[in-house]
């Protein structure tokens, strides 16, 4: 899945050539999906999502 996900946004953000630009979009992308992840690993409501099951 990483590596799929990973060739998409190179294909979004890279199209023709590497630049300046697409890199920091790149980034940018890359910190946002960073973001996200550290607050769904430090959300202790999903811990109870599961235990009302």
């Amino acid at each position: 899945m990483g590596t799929i996900l990973s060739s998409a946004t190179n294909g979004l953000f890279f199209k023709s050539e590497a630049n300046t630009k697409g890199i920091h979009h790149l980034a940018l992308f890359s910190l946002i999906i960073c973001f996200i992840l550290i607050v769904t690993l430090f959300d202790q409501s999903l811990s109870k999502i599961e235990k009302n099951r």
